[in-house]
């Protein structure tokens, strides 16, 4: 049995009338070939037109792989992304699996 990955995309807001932080999940999708910038961009850029985000994509937060970075890079190329942010959550994840490893605890 294989697996499949997934990337997703969520979409975080303050609610004008409210200001409550609001979310939604804007793209889900299942990829069954390799992770590469386009498709990963590809489904950036849907979940921004779905939005009808335009100009008001601000942030995006992604784990440290390449294709997301690349892919997080070209949506800033092209004028729809202001700043990329890589989650530290993943970095910190990252630096323990290796220190595990190099360790011999792994």
């Amino acid at each position: 049995m294989g697996s499949n990955s997934t990337v997703g995309v969520t979409a975080h807001w303050i609610n004008e009338d409210t200001w409550d932080l609001d979310s939604a999940l804007a793209a889900l999708d299942v990829l069954n070939e390799s992770h590469t910038k386009q498709r990963i961009f590809s489904v950036m850029k849907l979940a921004s037109e779905r939005f009808n985000l335009g100009d008001r994509l601000d942030a995006a937060t992604t784990d440290n792989g390449s294709d997301f970075v690349a892919a997080a890079a070209l949506l800033q190329a092209q004028g729809h992304l202001e700043e990329t942010v890589r989650c530290a959550t993943h970095t910190i994840q990252l630096v323990f699996t290796d220190a595990m490893v190099r360790g011999g605890l792994w």
